[in-house]
């Protein structure tokens, strides 16, 4: 297995159905979340806040014959989190079976492009505010 970190810098906006383009930022992954959306929403330090996050990459090459994975750490129980993925505006699910309180897990394989837009919308977490690394996963079949 072979990992190439999605650090930064990623796009945010909270409350992705509301088009106010104040409530927008940029961040690093892994991270403190906290500041950059409390700076915008000051709210958020107190309920759950929904954002959404963007990024653009490139496929890695070579991985014609591979089962590309994109993996979110630190998220959270999943009760009390909701994370959604999606890849060039094709919705993807995680795969259930892999779920853990920290991590999710989705099989990107049949979305990938040459050019990829990555848009993650999660509900965070006031009690807890550090969002853990993404990364791109390729397993040789």
């Amino acid at each position: 297995m072979h990992s190439i970190r999605l650090r930064g810098p990623w796009q945010f906006v909270i409350d992705p159905d509301n088009t106010d383009a104040s409530r927008a930022g940029k961040i690093s992954l892994p991270g403190d979340w906290a500041k950059p959306i409390v700076d915008l929403d000051p709210g958020s330090a107190s309920q759950p806040t929904r954002i959404m996050m963007t990024r653009t990459f490139n496929a890695p090459t070579g991985i014609e014959s591979s089962k590309i994975y994109i993996v979110i750490e630190n998220l959270g129980p999943p009760a009390e989190l909701r994370t959604s993925l999606t890849i060039n505006d094709q919705q993807v699910e995680p795969l259930v079976s892999e779920a853990s309180d920290e991590s999710r897990r989705f099989d990107v394989t049949p979305h990938l492009a040459a050019h990829n837009q990555l848009a993650i919308q999660v509900t965070l977490n006031p009690t807890r505010n550090y969002f853990g690394e993404v990364t791109i996963q390729i397993h040789d079949q």
